[in-house]
C-alpha cells in the first residue's frame, strides 16, 4: 500500500477511532547544522497534518524547508526540502492551577525523504522532544520543540516554536 492511501485510509476511517481530533501545525526557528566545512546556520521552518489515534498518540504527515548559511572561512550554503511521516507521543501530562491537563511533554519521531538543492537526496530523519500547552483558546496549542535530524550528509539540531489548531 502507498503511502498516501494509507494516510487518507486513516483520515478516513477517523471516527471509527474514538479520538478523531485532526490537527494542523506549523512551526519556525533558527537552527545550526554540522557539515564538513564548519557549522551553518539559518531559519527552518515546517508543516504538520495529524490525526490522534489514541490519547496520548497522533500520526501525520509533514513538510519542511531549510535555508542555511555556511561559516564565512568556508561557505557552504545549501537547501533542503524533506516530506513524510510521523508519530508524536505524549510522553507525561500534569495540570497547571486550575487542575486542567494542559502541559504536556512530547517525543516527535518523523522520517522521509529529503532533498538538499543542488547535491544529493536521501533519507531524512527527525527526533524532536518538546512540551505542549493547551491555551484556554478552544482548539489552540502552543510549545516548543528541540529537533535533531538528519538529512544526506547533514546533522542538524534547532529550536521551534509551534502553533496547532485541532478540529
Amino acid at each position: 500500500m502507498r503511502l498516501p492511501a494509507f494516510f487518507a485510509a486513516l483520515f478516513m476511517a477517523a471516527p471509527a477511532l474514538g479520538q478523531s481530533s485532526l490537527s494542523f501545525s506549523g512551526s519556525a526557528g533558527p537552527f545550526a547544522a554540522l557539515r564538513k566545512n564548519g557549522l551553518a546556520t539559518g531559519p527552518v521552518a515546517s508543516l504538520q497534518l495529524g490525526l490522534d489515534v489514541a490519547e496520548r498518540a497522533q500520526v501525520g504527515i509533514f513538510a519542511l524547508g531549510v535555508a542555511a548559511r555556511g561559516p564565512l572561512s568556508a561557505p557552504d550554503d545549501f537547501a533542503l526540502l524533506a516530506a513524510g511521516a510521523s508519530i508524536d507521543f505524549k510522553l507525561w501530562r500534569w495540570a497547571a492551577a486550575d487542575a486542567e491537563l494542559r502541559w504536556s511533554w512530547k517525543l516527535r519521531l518523523a522520517g522521509g525523504y529529503g532533498v538538499l538543492a543542488g547535491k544529493s537526496s536521501g533519507p531524512f530523519l527527525l527526533a524532536a522532544p518538546g512540551v505542549d500547552y493547551a491555551t484556554r483558546l478552544r482548539h489552540f496549542a502552543i510549545g516548543v520543540e528541540l529537533p535533531v535530524a538528519y538529512a544526506p550528509g547533514v546533522w542538524s539540531a534547532g529550536v521551534t516554536p509551534l502553533i496547532r489548531y485541532s478540529f
